[in-house]
């Protein structure tokens, strides 16, 4: 795979090993937790959970932290000191950070991510059903 002019060493600089090595754990669980959670396997519940819980809320702080998780579709509202807007697509992204220029303040919550969240909690407290 070619990257373009200048993108792989904005990638290793600014992004770093670190948010490289964790997106790609993240993924990896996220493919698993779906790979269980289709087999059936009350595990995958629980897994599935946390990767959709990760997913709910991104923020960004200027001079401050920078949290971004997205996996798949989302139905998101962003909240900013001069915006308020509705944002609807598929993202997929990892990073933990500073945010270092920008606006004062984001804040993100993925409506379809808690949506389901939800519905995997109330999954998981539900009593397991044993065959037989």
């Amino acid at each position: 795979m070619d990257w373009p002019s200048g993108s792989r060493r904005i990638l290793v600089d600014v992004v770093g090993p670190v948010n490289i090595f964790l997106g790609i754990l993240f993924f990896a669980v996220t493919i698993a937790a779906g790979v269980v959670l289709k087999r059936g396997e009350r595990r995958g519940l629980l897994w599935s959970t946390v990767c959709q819980a990760l997913q709910v809320v991104s923020f960004s702080v200027r001079n401050g932290p920078m949290v971004a998780v997205h996996s798949g579709p989302q139905i998101g509202v962003v909240v900013a000191p001069y915006a308020f807007e509705a944002k609807v697509g598929f993202d997929s992204q990892f990073f933990l950070g500073t945010q270092t220029s920008g606006i004062p303040w984001e804040l993100t919550i993925n409506i379809l991510a808690l949506v389901w969240t939800v519905l995997l909690i109330r999954e998981i407290r539900r009593p397991a059903v044993h065959p037989g």
